[in-house]
């Protein structure tokens, strides 16, 4: 009987940990200069499928260039969270240590970005009573109805040398709480990067339906 008692003790103390929590994809944040347990950076990796790397973000799966890298980044118990990077060129952390020894994380790898540069990100919202925003063009996205919103890029898009900001906004989906959006951090009015993007999401498959308005 102790033996048994001592292991649901145990279990009891595994189950109550929880990871690290990461970056919340709209909000920068400082984490305490010690955490509890230090999250790694995933090393960037594309899966060569006839030339494009495919890519998967929870229900979400899209084509990528040619000599694109991704990498998927560690949950954040909010339940907002970006869920994949992909880009042409080198995927960093989107923390970054100060000299203080306090850790800074943004919404994006912290890179520059140079001329002509893109950046993808697929993100989700889960967190509780979130609304994306509101407005945009109204577009396809795996046959479902989604919004394209497009502007001038906001504080942790500019971090990295970013002038645009596109952001388009899947609808709720059937299995899964809250939304997800998939956006692109470009530098300058290059339009080899905006017509990677649009390829990009004409190749997106979503796995699940929407819900039901």
């Amino acid at each position: 009987m102790r033996r048994f008692a001592s292991l649901l003790v145990g279990i009891a103390l595994v189950a109550g940990c929880s990871p690290t929590p990461s970056v919340d994809p709209a909000t920068p944040t400082t984490a305490p200069a010690t955490p509890t347990t230090a999250p790694t950076a995933p090393t960037a990796s594309a899966i060569a499928i006839g030339g494009p790397g495919l890519a998967n973000a929870g229900p979400i799966w899209l084509s990528l260039p040619a000599g694109w890298n991704s990498r998927t980044t560690l949950p954040n118990p909010s339940g907002n969270w970006t869920l994949l990077f992909a880009g042409p060129g080198d995927l960093p952390s989107e923390c970054q240590a100060a000299a203080n020894g306090d850790t800074t994380c943004i919404s994006w790898p912290i890179t520059h970005l140079a001329p002509g540069g893109i950046i993808v990100a697929v993100r989700a919202y889960g967190q509780p009573r979130y609304q994306p925003p509101a407005g945009g063009d109204p577009i396809s996205v795996s046959g479902l109805a989604a919004r394209r919103i497009t502007g001038t890029a906001v504080a942790s898009c500019r971090t990295i040398n970013g002038t645009q900001l596109v952001e388009v906004w899947l609808p709720a989906l059937v299995g899964a709480s809250g939304f997800f959006s998939i956006d692109a951090c470009m530098s300058g009015t290059d339009g080899a990067a905006a017509n990677a993007f649009d390829t990009i999401l004409a190749s997106v498959v979503v796995t699940a339906p929407a819900q039901p308005s």
